[in-house]
């Protein structure tokens, strides 16, 4: 399962949907980013330097925070998302992670919270836990993910790092599951509970990849990057048509990477081609492998 994947383009788990920025950033790199189409006209995006607001206890009063220092777009302040309904907070919704653990040298974490927009979704699921994916794009850290919007999801993970320092700098943040393992003990909760984690709630898609992770800039025993992969097991919300993803559409403009969103709904197929669903994606986040791999088709089966 492991090959190779490259997520690229300009998610991206940044300095852009991330609440502390790298920095090795300078200002003008940081200004580029943090402004355009989907910001408000009268945002202004935080230095470099310039740590994020915390204090702020409810979602409306942390998305127009957000809003107003540029990392998030205006939609999150809309009525449409302050008010939507549990049901409507499901896998695969619109959601946004506030806190000050929500990244790392501004790459996204989606497992972290508080996430706001998953209230529908159970914390803890076979062993899988309550995420935001949202998109990322980091100058050092590769590849960079597509999740315009962000993507409420239950998944876990297992970190596969190339040695003792990938362990320590990608490994530490880059795993999630069951947090009754404990800080940093996802690789157990993965390995204990994915032969439990075979189903998503209310039938949506569950999906493994892989995503290859490089660091530049650290020192990693010598090398010039530290490198792990990363196994996901994921639920994505299944779908008929593009119209079925939110994120989906020519107009929809991710302020992360700067680029008009690719979601679609995508065919997925089982390892042994036996078994096919369509689901929300935008693969250029699976770009130079395989893509998705299917693992239970939900109510989204087709012929």
């Amino acid at each position: 399962m492991r090959k190779p994947f490259a997520l690229f383009g300009a998610l991206a788990l940044i300095c852009g949907l991330s609440f502390a920025c790298d920095e090795n950033s300078d200002d003008t790199e940081e200004n580029e980013v943090q402004k355009g189409e989907g910001f408000a006209e009268s945002c202004t995006p935080l230095g470099p330097k310039e740590t994020t607001d915390f204090s702020y206890t409810t979602k409306a009063g942390a998305a127009q925070y957000l809003v107003d220092i540029c990392k998030l777009p205006e939609y999150f302040t809309s009525s449409e998302f302050q008010n939507a309904k549990t049901e409507d907070q499901g896998i695969g919704a619109t959601c946004f992670c506030y806190g000050k653990n929500c990244s790392y040298m501004g790459y996204e974490r989606p497992e972290q919270t508080t996430l706001y927009g998953c209230d529908g979704i159970p914390e803890v699921y076979n062993g899988a836990q309550r995420s935001c994916f949202r998109s990322s794009n980091v100058s050092n850290i590769k590849p960079s993910i597509y999740f315009p919007q962000g993507a409420c999801s239950l998944a876990m993970s297992k970190c596969h790092p190339d040695n003792e320092a990938a362990r320590q700098t990608i490994c530490g943040f880059a795993t999630f599951g069951d947090p009754a393992y404990g800080k940093e003990a996802a690789n157990t909760a993965y390995d204990q509970k994915i032969a439990e984690f075979v189903d998503c709630p209310n039938g949506e898609v569950l999906l493994d990849f892989v995503m290859n992770i490089s660091i530049n800039g650290l020192s990693c025993e010598d090398k010039p990057t530290c490198d792990a992969s990363l196994d996901i097991r994921a639920c994505f919300k299944g779908c008929n048509t593009d119209a079925d993803c939110h994120g989906a559409g020519d107009t929809n403009f991710d302020t992360v990477v700067q680029e008009y969103s690719q979601t679609k709904c995508v065919e997925a197929q089982n390892k042994d081609k036996t078994q096919k669903a369509k689901v929300c994606f935008d693969m250029r986040t699976v770009a130079g492998t395989d893509g998705i791999t299917l693992v239970n088709p939900g109510n989204y089966a087709v012929e």
